[in-house]
């Protein structure tokens, strides 16, 4: 669903396309965050926050009525997303292990 959101916001007008795109970033940057804390999965140490600024800078550009980034707030969102997981796989190779601290 937040994909869903994100890849639709630029077919909206653009206030409601970015508060959209801001709203679906900013869920699932909080699903992120529950889940690091409940799992310590270590993509989420850099989802959570990465989706949770995207999720704000989108926002914050429906409340002034253009796209901060020039409209590559879904490329951010997938970026964020490649910054995880890469992270997530080198944690692996280094600890052996997709959890943050102690664990899994």
């Amino acid at each position: 669903m937040v994909v869903g959101a994100v890849a639709l916001g630029p077919n909206l007008p653009r206030r409601v396309g970015l508060a959209v795109q801001g709203a679906a970033m900013l869920a699932a940057s909080w699903w992120c965050v529950v889940n690091l804390w409940r799992c310590r999965e270590a993509h989420c140490a850099v989802t959570g926050p990465g989706w949770a600024v995207l999720g704000v800078v989108a926002l914050a550009g429906a409340a002034v009525g253009h796209s901060v980034l020039h409209g590559a707030e879904a490329a951010g969102f997938v970026i964020v997303l490649a910054a995880g997981f890469c992270f997530q796989w080198l944690w692996h190779r280094r600890r052996g292990t997709t959890a943050l601290g102690r664990g899994r």
